[in-house]
């Protein structure tokens, strides 16, 4: 989404690569999108949706060539159903891919993040069909508040 997180995911990709040259490293498109509305402001304050932006980056990227598409904005993912309802690429959500590194037998998961994630439940649904329970600092009482928001 924001530059920071882009950068993140960006720097992640060229890291766990372990590429000797830059012809072995994945061809990708960026999209970095700091101009649209803020995820937080809509989901906790009522602000405008980022929907309709996130849909035509979304189509810009397919139109770019992108056949997979990685949303690096956890907050994000509260449309990623709806976009991935109208994405011609493939799209691989950072949610089921954390959830996915959990082992099984787990059954209490620690989770920081923003207040707009804590607030939507996005990891606590889905960490709950997987029969884990998530414990946030929002829940034990010593909130992070927007100390994430820089990744979000």
């Amino acid at each position: 989404m924001g530059p920071a997180a882009t950068a993140d995911m960006l720097e992640k990709f060229v890291e766990l690569r372990h590429a000797s040259c830059d012809q072995q490293h994945i061809p990708l498109i960026v999209s970095s999108i700091p101009d649209i509305p803020d995820r937080t402001a809509c989901l906790l304050s009522g602000g405008p949706s980022p929907y309709r932006y996130l849909e035509r980056y979304l189509h810009m990227l397919e139109d770019a060539g992108a056949e997979c598409i990685v949303i690096p904005c956890n907050t994000a993912h509260y449309w990623f159903d709806d976009l991935q309802n109208v994405a011609k690429a493939r799209m691989i959500s950072i949610l089921d891919a954390t959830l996915g590194d959990i082992p099984p037998s787990a059954r209490h998961v620690g989770l920081l993040a923003t207040n707009a994630t804590l607030a939507t439940g996005l990891y606590q649904k889905k960490a709950l069909a997987r029969g884990a329970d998530v414990n946030s600092a929002r829940r034990s009482g010593a909130g992070v508040g927007n100390a994430g928001y820089l990744y979000a």
